[in-house]
């Protein structure tokens, strides 16, 4: 977002298509929107145009990881409005509001930065604009107005397709990245915009992402020598929706890599057939599994699959591999040979027998108690057991007309969680290449707790929603998962910086200023981009999260916030509950997954 300040000339600041939130963008899409204004900014004034100071005064928080992309994107200074009440007092009294901050341990590179004395309006007595009556400065008063002034200023110190195919789609990548730049604002990914404008944000993405198939497309003909299919974005495959499987009894499925590293992982696919046959790019035949779908009533729809089809994939660094996949066709024939292991899910296992549940994998088994529980984990290799126990609670959200929880701000009515349920119906299904633990918690809540061959994580995806809504006088609910163990925290934790650094947290404790217990939960919650981990000298457990989140750790316990539900203001701008109604108007259905690590240190 481009500020202009006149002084003789125009000079541009801040410089991003938007002024991005920092506390849940990722690093790499906070790049691309600075990019993205900064390449409109050099299309219209030239060189001269690139802004030199980094203009963030209304994001909630502030990232360690921004200032330092700042400093390496040639800013000389970085100013915000907003900082902790506790931190800005006893800056202002120390006169340390501008500082040096040094976004990265290892660079050592600085930026200067500065934090406003008054927030973001004008200094006291010195507000000029159509709203203000403050004394104007004229011939009579200009000497006193400047000492004014003077003693004012005293107080306060001092992308990769479109790349590697060279291809010139500019109008379909423009609206992607307009669209993904867009939401990046600290008003759409932090989730305290209103419900018509999150609508529209939803409607840009959506738009943005159906240009992407165009791209694709452009991509395979470049690539090509005959004439290529055409590529068709599954976008309800997290509901178990495609409609090319659906529609076709073969087709491909192309898998891409988009980060630097070598991956081997396993693909899920909306199946509509009970055998398969699947071959890589090379004709090679894939070992591959069916699973009959887990019927989620929430996530229920007249085209869902009966089936997900696992393929395992291996893919080169920013590379991608297609898979051939023939089922029974749509005129009810099966392909010549099937190479895929249907495993159906054994007996539901009532609460009485849980404690009798337990999948395993080359690297863990995993164990669950007498109420479907996750009780602990097993290292195959080493042998070591280890206490780990997983469930769904909730904060019940304050109401208090004077500062209710809502869409700015996490207030829990009382320091301690409710549970969702204390006994859990458990399906359980066994197969060569994936074994999985489903969790019926309530009505509402949802999880498969997953384990791959040949993967040393424990997968978690969960299903949240809709949150109950009471007739009369509801109650607002804020869903956590959380992680406990054994291990000996000391008020330690660490969570990443917009997913490229890690920070050490303490428990009730700020390097800055004096920390005061007022909220003691939500005064110790961070932001998590992707990682956070607790760890001892014997034990880590590390939590890697798909999207932005919330969360905490202390006394061996790890929680992050999964979905909320609140039916109050806040009064901090939004001027509405955040209440989200979902597609169906009875409330908002969230699907995601963590991907859990519970080794040694050197290994977690």
């Amino acid at each position: 977002m481009a500020h202009f300040s006149l002084l003789g000339q125009a000079e541009a600041i801040g410089g991003g298509w938007v002024q991005n939130d920092e506390a849940t963008a990722h690093y790499v899409d906070i790049i691309d929107q600075m990019t993205l204004g900064y390449e409109h900014l050099k299309s219209l004034f030239g060189e001269c145009g690139a802004p030199q100071a980094a203009w963030q005064i209304d994001p909630f928080g502030h990232s360690r990881e921004f200032a330092n992309l700042a400093a390496q994107m040639g800013m000389t200074s970085l100013w915000f409005a907003r900082i902790h009440y506790l931190d800005r007092t006893q800056r202002r009294i120390q006169k340390n509001l501008e500082f040096n901050w040094v976004g990265n341990d290892e660079q050592k590179k600085s930026i200067f930065t500065g934090s406003f004395y008054s927030h973001y309006g004008p200094p006291d007595n010195f507000c000029f604009d159509s709203g203000c009556n403050d004394e104007e400065i004229n011939d009579g008063n200009v000497d006193r107005r400047s000492r004014q002034f003077a003693d004012e200023v005293k107080a306060q110190l001092g992308k990769q397709l479109t790349a590697h195919f060279n291809l010139n789609d500019d109008a379909a990548l423009e609206t992607a990245k307009r669209a993904s730049g867009l939401v990046q604002h600290h008003d759409g990914v932090s989730g305290t915009a209103k419900q018509v404008v999150t609508y529209d944000y939803q409607q840009r993405l959506d738009k943005g992402v159906r240009q992407l198939e165009t791209m694709i497309n452009d991509a395979v003909k470049k690539s090509s020598t005959g004439t290529p299919p055409t590529y068709t974005l599954c976008l309800l495959s997290n509901e178990t929706v495609c409609d090319v499987s659906q529609k076709s009894g073969s087709y491909a499925v192309t898998v891409f890599n988009p980060i630097g590293r070598t991956v081997s992982s396993f693909v899920r696919v909306p199946f509509y057939h009970p055998i398969a046959s699947v071959a890589d790019d090379t004709g090679a035949a894939v070992k591959v599994q069916i699973v009959p779908t887990f019927s989620i009533p929430p996530l229920s729809s007249a085209n869902i699959a009966p089936y997900e089809l696992y393929i395992p994939v291996q893919l080169d660094p920013a590379g991608f591999r297609t898979y051939f996949v023939s089922g029974s066709g749509l005129s009810g024939r099966p392909p010549k040979q099937s190479n895929a292991e249907l495993a159906y899910p054994e007996k539901v296992i009532q609460p009485s027998e849980a404690d009798t549940v337990s999948i395993e994998n080359d690297y863990v088994s995993l164990q669950f108690d007498a109420n479907g529980y996750l009780s602990s984990v097993q290292n195959k290799k080493s042998g070591t057991r280890r206490n780990l126990k997983q469930e769904f609670l909730y904060y019940e959200s304050s109401a208090n007309s004077a500062q209710p929880s809502g869409a700015y701000i996490f207030r829990p009515a009382a320091q301690t969680t409710k549970t969702l349920s204390t006994s859990i119906t458990t399906t359980v299904v066994k197969g060569a290449s994936v074994q999985e633990v489903r969790q019926k918690v309530t009505d509402w809540a949802y999880q498969t707790i997953r384990l791959y061959t040949g993967q040393p994580q424990i997968e978690f995806d969960w299903v949240i929603g809709p949150i109950p809504k009471e007739n009369s006088n509801p109650i607002g609910k804020e869903i956590i998962t959380r992680y406990t163990t054994d291990i000996k925290t000391n008020g330690l934790f660490w969570t990443d910086a917009s997913g490229r650094q890690v920070l050490q947290r303490t428990w009730d404790s700020y390097p800055q200023f004096q920390y005061e217990d007022t909220e003691p939960i939500a005064g110790n919650y961070y932001p998590v981009v992707n990682r956070i981990f607790m760890k001892d000298n014997t034990n880590q457990l590390t939590v890697l999260t798909d999207r932005a989140q919330g969360g905490m750790a202390r006394n061996g316990a790890l929680e992050l916030m999964l979905h909320r539900r609140c039916f109050h203001d806040d009064h901090f701008g939004v001027d509405e509950a955040l209440d989200e109604p979902g597609k169906d108007g009875k409330g908002l259905v969230v699907r995601g997954q963590h991907w859990v690590l519970f080794d040694e240190p050197a290994v977690g």
